[in-house]
């Protein structure tokens, strides 16, 4: 870690090869499956826990409706406290085991100390992602345009995608809320299109593997986890470069 008061690390220009990243991803899921699931089988039954409460909360809501949709956007800005410092987790998780170090899917829960930094972050993200939609949603009702609505959503993504270093590097660098944010999206233009093409043909992978009953996806999950936010991390903020044919022998020695 650095000191919070220090200036903001550059990130790493490193190039870098999307099927080498996707295969060193495939590599890298030998001894980390079982945390990874472990780790998503938490998240997934939070986060049912937190969403049954929801029609707690709101009984009368009818399925589908315009006002169960307006409700969980409320109940998505309430549970932030709850699952920025888990996703937190998961991240350093899968980075520290990039690092060759011992990780446990216990260490999901050791953010929760900087929850307000975590929370704040988040919440600025899905400020400007609201934002956003809104401005985009007004100038489509405005103008009848009712592909503005799938615009709302890419756009959306492009902004989740932009921002999706903000909490490992708070967490990971000591960084401020602005400068993590700010990191991140540096970097992240830097490789725009490279990271866009990577995340579809990944969503492509995974989808794919679910068609024989899902046991692909056994792999493939982890996989998608572990290209997109750890390989990816690792190489802009810690200067790693993976080369499937000079790297990846040395990497498979220190794990």
């Amino acid at each position: 870690m650095i000191d919070s008061q220090e200036t903001p690390p550059l990130f790493y220009h490193n190039n870098f090869n999307i099927i080498d990243i996707i295969k060193t991803g495939f590599q890298y899921t030998n001894g980390f499956k079982a945390t990874a699931w472990k780790v998503i089988f938490i998240l997934a039954t939070i986060m049912y826990i937190l969403y049954k409460l929801a029609w707690f909360i709101f009984p009368d809501l009818k399925p589908y409706s315009e006002q169960v949709k307006e409700s969980f956007n409320i109940i998505d800005f309430i549970v932030i406290p709850v699952i920025a410092p888990l996703m937190t987790g998961f991240d350093m998780i899968i980075i520290n085991y990039l690092r060759g170090k011992n990780v446990s899917y216990k260490s999901i829960f050791q953010y929760y100390p900087i929850i307000w930094k975590l929370s704040l972050a988040s919440l600025f993200v899905y400020l400007i992602q609201d934002v956003i939609s809104l401005i985009t949603n007004s100038i489509g009702n405005y103008l009848h345009l009712k592909w503005f609505v799938i615009m709302s959503y890419i756009l959306s993504m492009i902004i989740t995608t932009i921002y999706m270093f903000t909490l490992p590097l708070i967490a990971d660098k000591s960084l401020k809320i602005w400068d993590a944010m700010e990191l991140s999206r540096k970097a992240v233009f830097a490789h725009f299109f490279s990271i866009i093409i990577l995340y579809i043909l990944l969503v492509i992978i995974t989808i794919l593997s679910s068609i024989p009953l899902g046991i692909g996806m056994i792999w493939t999950v982890p996989m998608m986890f572990i290209a997109f936010y750890g390989l990816l991390y690792r190489m802009m903020f810690d200067g790693v470069s993976y080369d499937i044919e000079k790297k990846l022998s040395l990497n498979k020695h220190n794990f």
